[in-house]
């Protein structure tokens, strides 16, 4: 199983007017009740990570890595969606979504993130999103509907789709 994890609005929840908390490693200290349900989620499915987040280019792997581990989530396998290296190389989250799964094919897929352009995402896709409420990240529901949604899809027989 693939989660393709945001990060602002997923598991950073701070509101736009306050300033977030930093831990010592100088990123954001993560929503307490979105970090335990991640790792929750995590503990269960073993998933694999792939970063939508636009942080993602301020970070190589390593330090995605320290910072997850430091909060206490341990991710087997952590990858970004796309080689883009500085913020103005990123493209809508949709794009970046749509481009991706062109590439991958995969029906293994969830998408947690709270970007509103994912409206836009064809229905395919837009059926593997789970949308976040950005003031609240990744809750007990949320948890719970992710957990039964990656029980749906892998009851259903593996198979590659094509758009």
């Amino acid at each position: 199983m693939i989660l393709l994890l945001d990060i602002d609005g997923v598991l950073e929840t701070s509101p736009s007017w306050k300033k977030p908390e930093f831990l010592e490693d100088n990123f954001y200290k993560f929503n307490a009740n979105a970090q335990k349900n991640l790792i929750e989620i995590i503990e269960k499915i073993n998933p694999e990570i792939i970063l939508t987040t636009t942080h993602r280019v301020n970070y190589h792997l390593m330090q995605w890595n320290k910072i997850f581990e430091l909060r206490g989530i341990h991710v087997s396998k952590l990858s970004k969606i796309n080689d883009a290296k500085k913020a103005i190389d990123i493209k809508n989250r949709n794009i970046e979504i749509e481009e991706w799964f062109s590439t991958h094919k995969t029906t293994d897929f969830l998408i947690l993130d709270d970007d509103k352009s994912l409206h836009e995402l064809s229905d395919h896709l837009k059926s593997r999103w789970i949308q976040i409420d950005p003031m609240f990240g990744i809750t007990e529901s949320i948890k719970n509907q992710i957990l039964e949604r990656i029980k749906n899809l892998q009851s259903m027989p593996t198979k590659t789709t094509t758009i």
